[in-house]
């Protein structure tokens, strides 16, 4: 009796046929032995041929002769089906499970600089990530700081206050008695001692372009500078 598709034996003096096993078909009748599936497809016990073989779905991949497909691990993703590996999320991105059929960029504040990694990073204190899928964080730049992590950006130093350095996390204070004409100041150049009896007018939150009248008066004027008032 001839072994039926699906089924083979390859030992002489037996009463019956051995079904192809998971991972494995049998194309033809009266075969000796069995074929390992293809990679990227898997079969069930007894399968007959190589279309009996079935795809891996999106999120999993499978090797030759499987008998089940694998997910992808948390930091890879497979769009596709039929596939024998997954894809590594790129920089800037990442997958934070298994079987995952696609990336996600970091988002604003947080930052990849390696590919098939299941996180994004924290800009640190003293740095910013403006915007999504971005691979670095960026320094503070000079006369701004930022004393908080996951920031999207950083903080113009106060009147009265200087950062020198860039990726500062807090400002400077000028010298007793002194202070700034204006926000942002980058060197403790800028600060300066007013003259006996007078006092500067912060009003730099105020916004820019006050009539000429006020300006004259001694408040803010349309570069964000502030005057001196005794």
């Amino acid at each position: 009796m001839e072994c039926a598709p699906g089924s083979f034996q390859d030992l002489t003096g037996q009463s019956g046929c051995r079904s192809a096993t998971p991972g494995h078909y049998v194309p033809w009748v009266a075969l000796l032995s069995r074929h390992r599936a293809q990679a990227e497809r898997t079969t069930r016990t007894g399968s007959s041929g190589g279309s009996a073989c079935l795809d891996t779905p999106r999120g999993h991949y499978s090797e030759t002769g499987a008998a089940a497909a694998v997910d992808c691990a948390a930091g890879s993703y497979q769009p596709d089906t039929g596939q024998d590996t997954c894809l590594s999320a790129p920089a800037g991105a990442h997958v934070d499970a298994v079987a995952s059929e696609t990336y996600t960029l970091c988002p604003p504040g947080l930052y990849q600089p390696q590919s098939g990694q299941a996180a994004c990073l924290a800009a640190q204190p003293g740095h910013f990530a403006e915007s999504s899928g971005l691979t670095e964080q960026t320094a503070c730049f000079l006369g701004t700081f930022n004393p908080a992590p996951s920031s999207t950006q950083c903080v113009e130093a106060d009147i009265g206050y200087y950062v020198a350095t860039e990726g500062a996390v807090e400002q400077t204070a000028c010298p007793a008695g002194q202070t700034t004409d204006f926000k942002r100041s980058a060197s403790q150049g800028d600060c300066y001692t007013p003259p006996s009896g007078c006092l500067p007018r912060a009003v730099a939150d105020q916004p820019a372009g006050l009539p000429a009248a006020e300006r004259e008066s001694g408040l803010q004027d349309p570069d964000g500078r502030v005057s001196i008032a005794c």
